[in-house]
């Protein structure tokens, strides 16, 4: 019932706050994962709980990929210029499916 409430009361707006939901997302999906490293990695947790090496470089380098992507996503989201249209009409001819 709140999710009904809130389409009613935003109504045209909602796309702000799928914008909102999805950078926010992505902005803090690299922290999260950085606490969750720490965490299970800590002092706290017995070594049989433990990840295996392999597992603990598996989760370096996924955080570098959300930390790459979540760059790339600020980049694209904020500094990111649009290309003129005589590009995106000649990008439709060739059958791309990128611009609308």
């Amino acid at each position: 019932m709140i999710s009904i409430g809130l389409l009613y009361i935003t109504g045209s707006q909602f796309t702000y706050i799928i914008d909102l939901a999805t950078s926010l997302s992505f902005l803090t999906a690299p922290a999260l994962a950085y606490i969750n490293y720490k965490l299970i990695t800590s002092d706290q947790v017995d070594e049989d709980f433990k990840p295996k090496k392999w597992l603990i470089y598996l989760s370096w380098i996924g955080m570098l990929f959300l930390s790459a992507f979540a760059l790339t996503f600020f980049y694209w989201r904020f500094f990111h210029v649009e290309q003129p249209s005589s590009v995106r009409s000649s990008w439709k001819r060739c059958g791309g499916g990128l611009w609308l």
